[in-house]
C-alpha cells in the first residue's frame, strides 16, 4: 500500500515536472499559496478585527498583491527546489524525461 501511494506520488510529480517549472511556481505558489494569503490578509483580517482602515484603499491593495505575489513566487521555487531534491527531474532508465527549464 505505502509502496503505492508512494509511486503515485512521483508519478504525479513528473507529470507537473514535465509541464515546466515557470507554471509550476505560477499554480503552486502564485495562484496556490499568493492569491489566498492576500485575499486573508487583506480582507478577512481587516473584517475580522473591526479595522477602520479602508481594505479597498488602492495603495494598500496594491502593496499585498505585491508582497503576496513575490512571497507566492518564493514559495513556488521553494516548493519546486526540494521536489527536485526528493524526486530528481528525469526517471530511472531514461524514462519521460523532465527538463529543467531555467
Amino acid at each position: 500500500m505505502f509502496r503505492r501511494c508512494q509511486q503515485d506520488r512521483i508519478d504525479t510529480w513528473y507529470r507537473e515536472a514535465a509541464k515546466g517549472k515557470a507554471r509550476y511556481i505560477l499554480l503552486r505558489g502564485v495562484l496556490g499559496w499568493g492569491l489566498p494569503m492576500f485575499i486573508i490578509m487583506t480582507f478577512v483580517f481587516p473584517a475580522m478585527n473591526g479595522s477602520a482602515d479602508d481594505p479597498y484603499n488602492v495603495s494598500r491593495l496594491l502593496r499585498g498583491l505585491v508582497v503576496c505575489g513575490v512571497g507566492g513566487v518564493v514559495f513556488g521555487w521553494w516548493l519546486w527546489f526540494f521536489a527536485v531534491r526528493k524526486y530528481g527531474l528525469t526517471r530511472r532508465a531514461g524514462e519521460n524525461k523532465v527538463v529543467d527549464e531555467q
